[in-house]
């Protein structure tokens, strides 16, 4: 639950529309897988600086949850 909203607040400027509201409904109901993947995809394409700690917790919430193999691109860095 964490992680779902280190991203949100991470991509909260870039975050707009449909996809706002999809992603604050899924935190408000729990469904933070759903939250997470859209964060992450939406944090990637559109290049999203985050920490390098919310960056590892990514990757290994990637891999504990088999998401298709590799999560999308990622850019860190240090605060």
């Amino acid at each position: 639950m964490e992680l779902a909203w280190a991203l949100a607040a991470a991509a909260d400027d870039r975050l707009e529309g449909a996809t706002r509201f999809d992603v604050y409904v899924a935190l408000g109901a729990g469904d933070t897988a759903t939250a997470i993947r859209d964060l992450t995809r939406l944090v990637a394409r559109e290049h999203v600086e985050l920490d390098a700690e919310v960056v590892a917790a990514v990757k290994a919430w990637w891999a504990a949850n088999n998401q298709g193999g590799q999560h999308p691109p990622l850019d860190s860095r240090r605060v």
